[in-house]
């Protein structure tokens, strides 16, 4: 068995009591994977608005590994074609872009890993490569580096408190512990480097779905450890709950495949299970999961208010060009690019019906999207009903 398959019972805080588990709450979700379902349908959420994004000519395509929308700035990190982070204003103008390579303080030697906006809307930006967090000002002008070289983590995250929290897949040693304990997670403040161990790990994962294991929602900071049924979910840097899925029992490789220990990846095109979540994020209203089944990323949409939920390749019914989802409150914000709307397109390739029978459950606008009359890249703002 992996170390990470489930994490839902092994919460353990060294500084703290009131991080242990049996202080927190446990939510639970059942999801039968082979259920899809049609969407939402066009009478359950309304369009509130579009905003092309205008990016310079010279580039080609800009894929979203992260989206987040914070006081109308909107941050899009490409970690595919560019290697960079673009910032726009609410309008869709661009700002700024981060990410220059190089070995100045102020430059990536890797690219840039993970982001996050803090209290005073300071961008923190992770170098895994560079062994540093670049600490930006609105302006995109540097305010500060944080180094990580003594510290080496898989990636980070930043709680409501201003505290880095860092995932080390190998675990890390506590010099001040006597003990031979290594941990999963520690939370620092970059001023003092006050240290807090948490989740003791004696096993090394050396194979994972996705970089990105810290998403932030308002006051809250999830942990999406690999390969795993459970999301950890912290309020400054307390633990406030463990949320578990449970797939119905297709949930999760039971057994260490041979391309696991070989740290390589072939199994995952093959392998007809859950591979595990690879984003989760929570507002007051709704619950958003991505997870890796049969190889393809399924998404899982619940709200609290009504109880409905949604689970398929896409939350909406209809054509759904979208490749990636933001929750802010009851609105879901998604994004889509030109190569989503050209593989729309060779979808519907000579299937004129079944392209018109799906506008009939889209939006308006989407056919103006698809025809081009729309610019894209853009950002469409949806609220549910």
């Amino acid at each position: 068995m992996i170390v990470g398959l489930c994490f839902s019972n092994c919460i353990i805080s060294c500084n703290s009591s009131a991080n242990n588990q049996d202080d927190s709450r446990r939510e639970r979700y059942t999801i039968n994977p082979e259920v899809y379902t049609d969407g939402f349908k066009l009478s359950q959420y309304s369009v509130d608005s579009i905003c092309s994004l205008n990016i310079p000519d010279e580039i080609v395509e800009m894929v979203a590994e992260k989206i987040l929308v914070n006081n109308g700035t909107i941050y899009i990190l490409d970690n595919i074609t560019s290697k960079k982070l673009y910032i726009f204003d609410y309008k869709g103008n661009l700002n700024t872009t981060i990410g220059e390579r190089g070995h100045a303080r102020s430059e990536f030697i890797g690219k840039p890993d993970d982001f996050f906006v803090d209290s005073c809307n300071k961008l923190h930006v992770f170098d895994k490569i560079g062994h540093k967090i670049i600490i930006y000002n609105e302006d995109g002008s540097m305010d500060d580096v944080v180094e990580t070289n003594d510290l080496y983590p898989y990636s980070f995250g930043l709680t409501s408190n201003d505290r880095y929290m860092m995932y080390f897949s190998d675990g890390y040693k506590d010099e001040g512990n006597k003990e031979e304990t290594r941990f999963s997670l520690l939370t620092f403040n970059k001023d003092d480097k006050n240290y807090k161990t948490m989740m003791p790990t004696d096993e090394k994962i050396n194979c994972f779905i996705e970089s990105h294991t810290f998403f932030q929602d308002a006051d809250r900071l999830s942990f999406v450890p690999p390969f795993s049924d459970s999301v950890i979910v912290f309020k400054d840097d307390v633990l406030e709950k463990v949320v578990q899925f449970d797939f119905g029992g297709k949930n999760l490789i039971k057994e260490q495949p041979e391309a696991l220990k070989q740290n390589v990846y072939p199994f995952m095109e093959n392998y007809k299970g859950v591979l595990g979540i690879t984003r989760y994020q929570e507002t007051a209203s709704l619950v958003y999961l991505q997870y890796i089944y049969h190889n393809y990323p399924f998404s899982w949409l619940y709200d609290k208010r009504n109880g409905q939920s949604v689970n398929g390749l896409s939350i909406f019914e209809g054509i759904s060009p979208y490749t990636y989802y933001f929750l802010e409150g009851n609105q879901i914000i998604a994004y889509v690019n030109e190569e989503a709307v050209e593989n729309i397109k060779e979808h519907y390739h000579n299937k004129t019906n079944k392209f018109q029978e799906g506008l009939k459950k889209s939006p308006r606008y989407m056919k103006d999207l698809i025809e081009g009359r729309i610019k894209v890249p853009a950002i469409v703002y949806m609220t549910l009903k």
